[in-house]
């Protein structure tokens, strides 16, 4: 039996074997970043948010670090509760998700 190596999840932190995460042939190692169970969480909070906006349940903010009502995006902190999320324009959307990553490094 060939033994296969592991990789850490980037969402929950958790340790899995390689076949547990999706394939990604822009990675170093071919795979995504997190686990399939943290993907598949994730697409289900994005599902019922959308349809909830689309039903007018959510209205968009304005971002809450600047103001602006162009390109709002609602960033979900945590995917387990859909409807519950922060927003932000473009701009402070992918600055967030950068920062993220960042402090991420220090973790491994």
């Amino acid at each position: 039996m060939v033994e296969e190596t592991s990789k850490r999840c980037c969402r929950c932190r958790k340790d899995y074997p390689l076949r547990f995460f999706g394939k990604n042939n822009k990675s170093k190692d071919g795979r995504l970043g997190s686990c399939l169970a943290c993907n598949y969480e994730r697409d289900e909070a994005a599902k019922i948010f959308y349809r909830a906006k689309l039903r007018g349940d959510i209205i968009p903010e304005p971002c809450e670090v600047c103001g602006s009502v162009d390109k709002i995006h609602g960033h979900h902190d945590d995917y387990r509760y859909p409807l519950s999320v922060r927003w932000l324009c473009n701009k402070h959307h992918s600055e967030y998700h950068r920062s993220i990553k960042q402090e991420s490094k220090f973790y491994f």
